[in-house]
């Protein structure tokens, strides 16, 4: 079995890139810097999803384990001499935390003579990847040529929504059908290849982010800001302020228009991306048990 290595086991860590991985067939290990959660995810070598737009519905990530950032960082060294992927979703602050820890793992894997593994930080963030890598060149524990021996280090593009809680009875993760995680095509070695099938492989990934910032991020930004003026605490009751959505609908097709011009993309492409990615979504916000409060989605909707 293919293994994976992903560091942050936060909603996104488990609802997307874990969901992703597990649909690959990828045993997969988390590095996290929270004990309670190596704890629960080992006790079982399993967690929940609960798909918000299929009633709750209850899917099981199973062949996981989990190892703490803190405690077990000579395990997890070792494993990345091992496995066949490594992402993170940590948040871009907290990557300065993983560059050591991966950099000597690397470092190894190539004394060890394996094969290049591939490393994508998947954060809601520009040039995520690039960032680590810096920042691994920064702890002088390997340089970029010792890297470029030994792994391929694709940017990405993540979305999806994630909603922690209680479901069902059960404390899990809701996670909504619509995602796209989008890689960088030419960072891999071979450019053909799909390390993670429902990923989308794309040749010019700076139209991806700028497309996902100035639209799904436009779309909740405005509607927060808005709707924080208007006196409400929720996003939830924003988005069904009709007269809210007026405006910010607006400025989407807006936004869209730009990006059609700058980025060629053609006006059917954007229509059916803001069918999937922003109209789909009211439906998620609409299901008993999800409550979103403004101010956390509208300091989400920066990108750094």
């Amino acid at each position: 079995m293919k293994k994976a290595l992903i560091f942050g086991a936060g909603k996104i860590g488990q609802g997307f890139i874990g969901d992703l991985l597990h649909d690959n067939g990828y045993e997969i290990t988390f590095a996290d810097v929270s004990d309670k959660v190596v704890e629960e995810i080992d006790k079982n070598n399993s967690y929940n999803l609960f798909l918000t737009n299929h009633n709750y519905e209850e899917k099981i990530i199973d062949n996981v384990s989990a190892l703490s950032l803190i405690k077990n960082q000579e395990e997890i060294i070792e494993l990345v001499t091992e496995v066949d992927i490594i992402t993170t979703s940590v948040l871009k602050a907290n990557l300065t935390g993983v560059a050591p820890v991966l950099a000597k793992g690397l470092k190894k894997r190539l004394e060890k003579g394996r094969n290049k593994v591939i490393v994508m930080a998947c954060e809601n963030a520009i040039l995520a990847t690039d960032t680590l890598v810096n920042l691994m060149i920064d702890t002088r524990i390997v340089t970029m040529n010792e890297l470029d021996k030994i792994g391929t280090y694709p940017n990405t593009g993540v979305d999806r929504f994630v909603f922690g809680g209680v479901y069902n009875g059960k404390e899990g993760t809701a996670v909504s059908d619509s995602h796209e995680l989008a890689i960088e095509r030419q960072k891999l070695d071979d450019l053909d290849s799909e390390p993670i099938k429902g990923a989308k492989y794309v040749d010019n990934l700076e139209a991806v982010l700028k497309r996902k910032i100035y639209l799904v991020n436009c779309w909740l930004a405005i509607t927060s800001y808005i709707g924080y003026v208007h006196g409400y605490k929720m996003v939830n009751d924003a988005l069904r302020d009709q007269d809210i959505q007026t405006i910010v609908k607006k400025a989407v097709h807006e936004s869209a228009a730009g990006l059609e011009k700058k980025f060629n993309f053609s006006h059917e492409e954007m229509s059916d991306y803001i069918n999937e990615m922003i109209i789909k979504r009211y439906d998620d916000y609409n299901q008993t048990g999800i409550e979103d409060p403004i101010a956390r989605v509208a300091r989400m909707c920066q990108v750094y």
